[in-house]
């Protein structure tokens, strides 16, 4: 998408097609990082998630109901421009669009952060359904899971706040944070596998809960 002044950014649509075309489950995260760090949990940790489900669940010959499209968005750091854009651009899907999980911030963490509440620019409300499943998941791995509210929606704002429809969100963090994610010390060393590794299994058995 074209950001102007010469600048772009682009998203990256892995998708899982279910056996009924016209719903869909949503689980993002953003391919962007802030431009003076590494950006290891804010958002790389996620976007290999992402990949790791893909593979998963493509390498089983899973067929779920709805259709799961695996989403890295650009811009986020820009105020969510490619989940904007996103959204903007596909009308049907968000209205067919049953859940949107979020990963942002992940893979140095304590606990698997369920964000009930998040404040800016505008308040987004994460989904009871959504947020429920999930966390029932969390505790089915033995994962120590906590709900909260955090300052930004990340990609969940524009999928909450559109004309089109308001899709049930949840945005996912590993919190308290081990290290910064908007720090220079958010590199690839500070990593923790078993973080990453909990929060994998723990949205992939949602999603195939959400899926059907």
């Amino acid at each position: 998408m074209d950001l102007g002044e010469g600048e772009h950014t682009y998203n990256v649509i892995g998708v899982i097609n279910g056996t009924n075309p016209n719903k869909y489950i949503i689980i993002g995260s953003h391919i962007d990082s802030p431009g003076f760090c590494e950006g290891a949990t804010d958002d790389a940790a996620a976007m290999g998630i992402q990949v790791e489900i893909a593979r998963i669940l493509a390498s089983k010959n899973f067929k779920p109901e709805k259709t799961i499209l695996i989403i890295g968005f650009g811009g986020e750091e820009l105020w969510f421009k490619g989940s904007e854009d996103f959204v903007k651009k596909h009308p049907e899907i968000i209205r067919n669009c049953d859940a949107m999980i979020d990963l942002n911030c992940v893979g140095a963490g304590e606990n698997i952060f369920l964000t009930q509440y998040s404040y800016q620019p505008k308040p987004v409300q994460g989904d009871p359904k959504v947020i429920n499943i999930t966390k029932e998941c969390a505790q089915e791995l033995g994962y120590p899971v906590i709900i909260g509210e955090t300052t930004y929606p990340s990609d969940t704002y524009p999928f909450y706040h559109n004309n089109i429809k308001r899709v049930p969100v949840c945005q996912v963090m590993s919190q308290p944070f081990e290290v910064a994610p908007w720090s220079s010390e958010n590199t690839a060393d500070k990593l923790d596998q078993e973080d990453v590794k909990k929060m994998g299994e723990t949205i992939t058995l949602a999603l195939l809960k959400l899926a059907g």
